[in-house]
């Protein structure tokens, strides 16, 4: 096990480690963090290297036991965005998170209560419902759900 320690947050870098929480009707039931993971405060990250759309990204994260990404704040969008600039290995592009509008608004896949929102300027569009985060920036955009992205999942130790 590897730590690192920042003044925001704890990572902890695992290997073969299974926890039960829990669940919702989104949520799996145990999450697995393995050596290629990172831990945020009490979420476990996994990076998915293929572009994917949408419903694909997410049957990805579902297999390995999590959901697209969620966020709890500024901390953790921070370092999932500078971290997947080398798990990616570009700066160009998004990758698919959990955060997606219902009938009149957005909400974290899991269930999650939103407590940070970080739209690039201009967004969120209307017209399109699933939302993907910038590799460069962190910032947020929709797109539509057959655009071909990374993805990061998460899943709450």
């Amino acid at each position: 096990m590897n730590i690192i320690l920042n003044s925001s947050f704890l990572v902890v870098f695992l290997t073969g480690i299974y926890c039960e929480f829990t669940t919702t009707s989104e949520q799996p039931r145990y999450v697995h963090c393995d050596s290629n993971d990172i831990v945020l405060n009490n979420r476990c990250y996994s990076f998915i290297k293929e572009r994917l759309n949408r419903n694909d990204a997410n049957r990805k994260c579902r297999q390995i036991g999590k959901t697209l990404a969620i966020f709890d704040n500024f901390s953790q969008i921070n370092f999932i965005t500078s971290y997947s600039q080398s798990q990616f290995g570009t700066t160009y592009g998004s990758f698919w998170i959990g955060f997606q509008r219902g009938t009149t608004s957005y909400y974290w896949q899991d269930g999650s209560p939103v407590t940070v929102t970080n739209w690039s300027s201009g967004y969120p569009h209307s017209n399109q419902y699933f939302v993907a985060q910038d590799i460069s920036n962190g910032k947020w955009k929709n797109f539509p759900d057959s655009e071909l992205l990374f993805s990061v999942c998460s899943g709450v130790l």
